[in-house]
């Protein structure tokens, strides 16, 4: 053990474990006799600073006494023989700020331009703007459009994605501008279908009443006036039936549950924008507020544009043909962190619909005098959204062909992806799998802003198709380090040494038995005995997080000199640098390992 190492120890020992002959063999370690005493200060340093002097005293004159009667030595001979720490090896999260910066130029001009001087305006990367405009253009025109690359393949033009950002990141300011286009046309079409609103109710109303009446006297049949008859009531029935609705138009919501979600499509003609700051979208999804019964469902069939049929007792079943939901979900990294813990999001292909960015901060180095968002890129971007929301996408999505040039190169970044699933990408090969798919969606979104109302009759550009490859490659870099930050690349050992180690750190103790730890660890899965810890155990160990010393019972004779008879039990010990590692992480600093 270093001083270094050394000084950390003590300094987190209490008294009762302070003044022990294990600790006094560590002042023995060092060769020369003046490093030996300053060791042996230094414990009497740490003793007053707790009030024991008296304790201090009368520990030190034991130890002087055994150690000249080697009562210590002896001690030290067996203490000697058991594992230190290895050279410590942390796990160290993803380096992120060599990452990619997205590529703006790829956009279509429009976005390109409101992008950066909203970025620039805002002080957040340009990453975040650009993500969440592309998103707000995929609400546009999902479900109104599909691309079909080749014959037989088609894609919907809804994308899913997630920035990973921290809280002072500015999130909100983000989603605030870059939608503000799209609630704007929500409240003016929803002021212009005010009246038609009212009068659809007035007639529903009307026509339900006359309904119920016609159907009250037919059933009794015939009286004074006019007699009513079954014809009568089915002609006031298909009156009914055939008055169109006229509803509310809702284009976002927040975090809402699988349920809210299938009503919310049903009543708009299947498309529906989650857009969420805070991506507690995950933690519904995940059954916390349904009593931990997770329900993806919706959302798989959304992404796809899958039928959805709900049916429930007591009320009319829910139907949407062609659903189409976009969600931009902008979190902190410490929700990606917690996403993998359900084992379904990642088994059923939840996490392989999404796009991931992992924007580089600026906090710390934005400014305070900003210029405002440039007027002329803020109106054509203002009238694009609206241009595109009002394209009639009728009952059935239009769709979006290719030119030969753009089919050549999305079929050679097919097959460089194909290639690649096999080889670096394949820790995320079930996110690679759609790789080239949601490419094919974002080249058809650019489309759509480039063409806007004829882009089922314009061709997919090769200089768009090239673009959304570009994209493409800074999607495929963020989501490598995404994955790895959710834990999905890791193996099952070492998935259970941060789970023991974050057991371990919520103790706030330095020492634990292995019993007591495995009480505290037994209602994971798969921990149901100490054994199967092992595995675990073995990786915090060789890392240097922790070691394993077998504790024999203690000599009642002669408490200096422990004895190997009778069963011993396994304490675990925390390396001082592994806490010293923890506690520079939890104040965003940069530790090193080892």
């Amino acid at each position: 053990m270093t001083d270094k190492e050394f000084i950390l120890h003590i300094n987190q020992l209490p008294i009762e474990q302070l003044l022990t002959p294990e600790t006094w063999v560590l002042t023995l370690e060092p060769e020369r006799d003046n490093k030996k005493g300053e060791r042996q200060v230094l414990m009497q340093m740490r003793a007053e600073q707790l009030g024991a002097v008296d304790k201090w005293a009368d520990f030190e004159r034991d130890m002087g006494l055994a150690t000249a009667q080697n009562g210590v030595f002896e001690y030290f001979e067996y203490f000697e023989g058991l594992p230190q720490y290895p050279e410590f090896d942390p796990f160290t999260p993803p380096d992120t700020s060599k990452l990619p910066t997205f590529p703006v130029d790829s956009l279509p001009a429009v976005l390109r331009e409101y992008a950066k001087t909203a970025a620039e305006s805002i002080q957040v990367p340009v990453d975040m703007t650009a993500i969440t405009a592309l998103a707000s253009c995929s609400l546009c025109v999902q479900g109104k459009y599909m691309i079909n690359p080749k014959p037989g393949f088609y894609e919907p033009l809804n994308l899913y994605a997630v920035i990973v950002a921290a809280p002072s990141d500015r999130k909100s300011p983000v989603v605030r501008e870059v939608l503000k286009p799209i609630h704007q046309y929500t409240q003016e079409e929803n002021q212009r279908r005010g009246p038609d609103i009212r009068d659809y109710q007035r007639k529903k109303a009307v026509l339900t009443k006359s309904i119920s009446l016609l159907t009250d006297r037919a059933a009794r049949g015939p009286g004074k006036g006019r007699s009513v008859s079954l014809d009568d009531v089915l002609a006031k029935q298909k009156e009914l039936d055939e008055l169109v609705e006229v509803k509310p138009l809702r284009l976002v919501a927040d975090d809402v549950t699988p349920e809210a979600l299938t009503k919310l499509l049903a009543q708009n003609d299947g498309r529906m924008a989650i857009v969420s700051t805070e991506g507690g979208v995950f933690s519904i999804m995940s059954g916390m507020y349904s009593g931990n019964q997770a329900n993806i469902d919706p959302f798989l069939k959304a992404y796809s544009g899958d039928f959805i049929q709900v049916d429930r007792v007591g009320r009319e079943s829910e139907t949407i043909t062609h659903p189409a939901l976009t969600m931009l979900l902008m979190i902190q990294p410490q929700v990606l962190s917690e996403i993998m813990k359900n084992k379904e999001f990642g088994g059923r292909g939840l996490l392989a619909r999404f796009l991931y960015s992992i924007p580089r901060s600026l906090v710390g180095s934005r400014s305070y005098n900003t210029p405002d968002i440039d007027s002329k890129a803020a109106g054509d971007y203002t009238q694009l959204v609206k241009s595109l929301l009002e394209i009639d996408g009728g009952n059935k999505p239009s769709r979006i062909r290719l030119t030969d040039g753009a089919h050549r190169v999305a079929e050679g970044f097919y097959y460089e992806i194909e290639k690649r699933i096999k080889g670096d990408l394949e820790d995320i090969e079930a996110w690679a799998g759609k790789c080239h798919g949601t490419t094919m969606r974002i080249a058809g979104v650019m489309h759509c802003c480039i063409h806007g109302e004829r882009a089922a009759i314009e061709l997919v550009s090769e200089e768009t198709m090239l673009a959304a490859v570009n994209i493409a490659f800074y999607f495929i870099d963020h989501a490598r380090a995404a994955f790895q930050m959710m834990g999905a690349t890791e193996s099952q050992r070492e998935q259970d040494a941060k789970y023991i180690w974050k057991r371990l750190l919520s103790t706030g103790k330095t020492e634990i038995s292995k019993r007591d730890l495995h009480q505290m660890c037994r209602f994971r899965g798969g921990f149901e005995t100490a054994v199967d810890m092992g595995e675990g155990l073995e990786e915090l160990t060789e890392r240097g997080y922790i070691r394993i010393d077998k504790v024999y019972p203690q000599n009642t004779q002669n408490t200096q000199k422990p004895t190997r008879r009778g069963r011993p039990t396994e304490k675990i010990t925390i390396n001082p640098l592994a806490l010293e590692y923890e506690e520079a992480k939890r104040w965003d600093r940069h530790p090193k390992g080892g």
